[in-house]
């Protein structure tokens, strides 16, 4: 079971991360295919798209991602532990030891919830600063 838990937070955690960087690389490249490369910059351009990014806005989607990472590893250590508590057997150890995950693991949903907003609230004032 450890096994299979470790391996599913890992997929987990290679398809978030190519995902969320995979959007930022992207944006990045300057392809020179002739006139639609030129037609594309200058519709950007026109759109008022940056060409490339604000670290400011890197370092903030790094964190959002990161946050979003961890709360998932945290979701997914709740569900483990009940699964525990589930399969305990009445045996008190294991329920207690399934208690105690599930206590942690909520006690560090609520402090990544609230480091997510805390970061939402200090990205956005510094977006919105001229």
């Amino acid at each position: 079971m450890r096994k299979i838990l470790i391996s599913l937070i890992g997929i987990t955690l290679l398809i978030s991360l190519s995902l969320t960087f995979a959007n930022h690389f992207i944006m990045a490249e300057d392809l020179d295919i002739g006139d639609a490369g030129n037609l594309a910059g200058r519709t950007a351009d026109e759109a008022g798209v940056q060409k490339t990014p604000d670290l400011t806005l890197l370092a903030s989607a790094v964190v959002r991602t990161l946050l979003g990472l961890i709360g998932i590893v945290f979701f997914i250590l709740i569900i483990y532990g009940g699964y525990s508590w589930m399969t305990a057997g009445g045996n008190d150890d294991k329920i207690l030891k399934a208690k105690k995950l599930i206590i942690r693991a909520v006690i560090g949903l609520a402090i990544v919830a609230s480091a997510y907003s805390i970061a939402y609230f200090v990205t956005q004032a510094i977006e919105q600063t001229p």
